[in-house]
């Protein structure tokens, strides 16, 4: 099993474990393949420890066996969804994008996704049957992906009173509430790095405000329609309550970045072990 996986491992048997018995965990990624991924992976990491873990896949992923251990148990959802991998790509042409040389992560074209996300977690917490199946598991720990546009989906945890963590991709100082300086870049990505010119740590400032003060990426009106029975907070407030922040970098080969206490960096849980290269590969 890959060390940083069991870092994760270990952290998360911090916040779930208060006795010998084993707990029922529950990740959620956003319905895409390298989400689901690294989300599976380190489901099987818990999994491996003895406890009931489990993941929530959109029907249309389920044929794909992208879940390799069999020891994670999958719940399915939204049958009448379709295929929202290739309407999320067709929506946003992001992965045109890429291919076309241009920076799939600039804040546009985020802008973009997380308006077609919205549409997405609208319909998912909308399907009462799979609110109720959630319900039923009674789940002692929600694990969710963290890219902000993706964050409508807290309301879930929230409305059935289940504590969660965050997982993401990159540190998110806005979510994780971290005192921030303007010398930080507040998204990955190659326009930004340790060393900023002053117009753009004037952008990163400015991004910085908008986000605290606006649901650029996502929609806290979730939080009223949703779980009307629970007292309104935003979805920022929401994220600060998380029990614990995982990073997918590594502290190692990234920049020095300000955290909290409660952020913990695992860069590397979707690596795998080498394989022989083989055929003409390996001739080349």
């Amino acid at each position: 099993m890959h060390v940083k996986i069991l870092l994760f491992v270990a952290v998360i048997s911090v916040v779930t474990i208060t006795t010998a018995d084993a707990k029922t965990v529950l990740f959620l990624p956003p319905p895409t393949t390298s989400y689901v991924v690294y989300h599976s992976n380190v489901a099987g990491a818990l999994a491996s420890l003895g406890h009931d873990v489990w993941i929530c896949l959109p029907h249309f992923m389920v044929p794909r066996n992208l879940v390799k251990d069999k020891s994670v148990k999958v719940l399915e959802y939204g049958e009448h969804l379709g295929d929202l991998e290739a309407f999320i790509y067709g929506k946003t042409k992001i992965v045109d994008k890429f291919w076309a040389g241009e920076n799939p992560i600039q804040l546009k074209a985020l802008y973009d996704v997380g308006v077609v996300f919205v549409g997405i977690a609208n319909s998912i917490l909308s399907d009462t049957s799979f609110i109720d199946r959630v319900r039923n598991l009674k789940v002692d720990l929600f694990v969710l992906e963290s890219i902000p546009f993706n964050m409508n989906m807290i309301v879930l945890p929230y409305m059935l009173d289940i504590p969660y963590a965050l997982i993401g991709t990159f540190h998110d100082v806005v979510l994780s509430k971290v005192p921030y300086s303007p010398g930080e870049p507040i998204f990955a990505g190659d326009k930004f790095s340790d060393k900023m010119s002053f117009f753009q740590r004037l952008q990163c400032f400015l991004l910085y405000v908008a986000r605290i003060n606006f649901d650029v990426f996502y929609d806290s009106s979730f939080i009223s329609r949703f779980a009307p029975h629970k007292p309104y907070k935003s979805i920022n407030e929401l994220a600060a309550n998380a029990e614990v922040f995982i990073a997918e970098i590594d502290h190692i080969l990234d920049y020095p970045r300000t955290m909290l206490p409660n952020t913990k960096l695992v860069g590397g849980s979707s690596a795998s072990s080498v394989k022989p290269l083989v055929g003409e590969f390996k001739k080349f």
